[in-house]
């Protein structure tokens, strides 16, 4: 059994219109987002083994955020690939990780996150996937190859507006 985090990034900024997509920063409230979904992290007691996260700024702030949290003395990987919209390339990257870690967390984006949640858990999947939300799935595979639509269940589903 396997169990992966989707995360994905909090609040980014538009403030500056010029800035490329992967560039733009976190606003105030994805910041203040970060630090309320840490302590539900904590209070969870989610620990993973590595946390992946897009190579856009907003989804390394968001990671450096949690990592403390999430993965004790743990660092923050960042991947090309997961800078990606589409839940098919997630799908991919997931079936190719080497990694004999038992729980990972991804930081990415919508509507990829969304979508991949749905895919592999059909049944009790929120309506939405609100910026810095994470979902915990309990995957019923022993190896990360083995990931196909289906295999999950959804174990907790936490936002930053969600009332406690």
């Amino acid at each position: 059994m396997k169990d992966l985090f989707l995360i994905r990034h909090a609040k980014s900024s538009w403030d500056n219109p010029e800035l490329l997509d992967h560039d733009r920063p976190l606003n105030r409230r994805g910041r203040k987002s970060i630090v309320a979904m840490s302590k539900r992290i904590e209070n969870h007691g989610w620990q993973v083994q590595q946390l992946l996260t897009s190579t856009a700024t907003r989804a390394i702030t968001t990671a450096q955020g949690l990592v403390e949290s999430i993965c004790k003395g743990g660092t923050v990987k960042a991947e090309s690939t997961l800078y990606t919209f589409d839940d098919e390339v997630l799908m991919t990257f997931i079936r190719n990780y080497s990694g004999e870690e038992d729980a990972i967390a991804l930081v990415g984006h919508n509507p990829a996150m969304e979508y991949l949640l749905e895919q592999l858990v059909f049944d009790n999947t929120p309506d939405k996937f609100p910026t810095c939300a994470v979902a915990h799935l309990e995957l019923q595979i022993d190896h990360w190859r083995q990931l196909k639509p289906g295999c999950g269940s959804l174990k907790a589903f936490e936002y930053p507006k969600k009332a406690q």
